[in-house]
């Protein structure tokens, strides 16, 4: 079965909710929505201070270590359990947990939206990345090592902020 692609319309509804906190200074997209204008996921860069991503990249890496560790556990879980809530995706939490519960309200309101569109809603992949990130791919790369060697070079290609302000266009 086919599931309807996230669009360009649903990352600018989704990030236009994101850019509430004051924190954030700007929004990127990448991956398929950015090169084709659809995709199965959101890919999201939240740019912030360098003091912030430096935060956001500990504190990731400890919750991805967390998670791995516990998935076999949370797999028994759910065999016996499926109502108990899945915990959230490492990103995610290490996001929440730099920039607060009022950047969780806005994760929430995102995945609604997304849930009310969408019978199997797209996932939410986000990074921090400080401002000038693209200066600072080595960083990244020992920062969130990823399966893929090229993953920051290919995100620093296909990259493309969003407006800042309301009524810009792309």
């Amino acid at each position: 079965m086919n599931h309807p692609k996230a669009t360009l319309y649903d990352v600018l509804r989704i990030t236009a909710i994101l850019k509430q906190n004051p924190g954030i200074r700007g929004v990127e997209i990448f991956g398929s929505v950015a090169r084709t204008g659809s995709g199965n996921d959101l890919d999201i860069l939240l740019v912030v201070d360098d003091e912030t991503a430096q935060s956001f990249m500990a504190r990731a890496t400890e919750h991805i270590r967390r998670a791995i560790y516990l998935s076999d556990v949370l797999a028994s879980i759910e065999e016996w359990a499926p109502e108990v809530s899945p915990i959230r995706e490492p990103r995610e939490q290490a996001t929440i947990e730099i920039l607060g519960d009022g950047f969780a309200h806005c994760i929430d309101e995102a995945r609604a939206y997304l849930q009310a569109k969408f019978q199997q809603p797209p996932p939410i992949d986000l990074f921090l990345v400080p401002l000038r990130w693209r200066e600072q791919i080595s960083n990244l790369e020992r920062g969130f090592p990823q399966g893929d060697r090229e993953f920051w070079n290919n995100v620093a290609r296909d990259a493309q902020p969003l407006p800042s302000r309301e009524g810009q266009s792309l």
